[in-house]
């Protein structure tokens, strides 16, 4: 089973995209900008899904930090606004989510993740 780290201050949209990733299979645990490296460290994330927003980091800072620490780590930067992938590349962002998502476009966004990273994460 894979495992995915939900990063994002809106406990509403972490809690949806939980649910989601649950029902594709993943092992999920939701964290905060301030916890998040302690807990990449402790959980070992096939996964990550940042927000980009947050009140103390921006998301693709945090995922170039996170990847530094766990380099096959695959990274989606989830926003509400619409972002440009070629904007994030230098952070090593594998994706971009805009949220609010469906399912498939969560799971698209998963696909585009492997390809990127090379890594497949097994979603169902």
């Amino acid at each position: 089973m894979s495992k995915a780290m939900i990063v994002n201050d809106s406990r509403l949209e972490a809690r949806i995209l939980s649910d989601m990733l649950k029902m594709m299979g993943f092992e999920v645990i939701l964290s905060d900008e301030i916890q998040a490296l302690g807990d990449m460290k402790r959980f070992e994330p096939d996964l990550v899904l940042v927000n980009y927003i947050m009140k103390t980091i921006r998301g693709d800072a945090l995922i170039g930090m996170m990847k530094l620490l766990q380099p096959g780590t695959s990274a989606v930067l989830t926003s509400s606004s619409e972002l440009i992938m070629e904007s994030f590349r230098h952070r090593r962002v594998d994706a971009i989510l805009r949220t609010p998502a469906t399912q498939e476009q969560v799971r698209a966004s998963i696909r585009q993740a492997e390809e990127h990273s090379g890594h497949n994460l097994m979603v169902s």
